[in-house]
């Protein structure tokens, strides 16, 4: 959600705030209220920003985050669709060939199941 209104009423209120004291500072203080005032808009300005999240990335990581979620899905689907396009004989090759590989991390001992899931081959000692 957005909650626009209430950050717009937030926003006003402080900047109203903020030349109030601005104003009654200028009748007290004279010419220092012109530095007082610069001094007080910096954090009136950083706190304007958290307010309207000028300093999160949430939205930039969310999108790209659902950019790679979507990519990720098209390549499933693309994979799925190759999948099912396969003949018996074909896939039965590809899982041949995905069960000989070997290497250091123990594929050696996995087997591709019929769904074609990598699963520990059962041993028969």
């Amino acid at each position: 959600m957005n909650h626009i209104p209430e950050r717009s009423v937030a926003t006003v209120l402080m900047w109203l705030a903020y030349l109030g004291v601005v104003v009654f500072s200028v009748i007290s203080m004279g010419a220092w209220s012109i530095l007082l005032a610069f001094v007080m808009m910096i954090p009136l300005f950083m706190m304007s920003g958290m307010i309207w999240n000028m300093f999160n990335n949430q939205g930039k990581e969310s999108a790209s985050s659902a950019s790679k979620s979507k990519k990720r899905k098209r390549k499933e689907r693309k994979i799925d669709n190759l999948l099912d396009d396969m003949s018996a004989d074909d896939l039965h090759h590809l899982r041949q060939r995905l069960a000989d590989i070997s290497d250091d991390l123990g594929y050696d001992a996995m087997t591709i199941s019929d769904d074609g899931e990598l699963v520990r081959r059962e041993q028969n000692t």
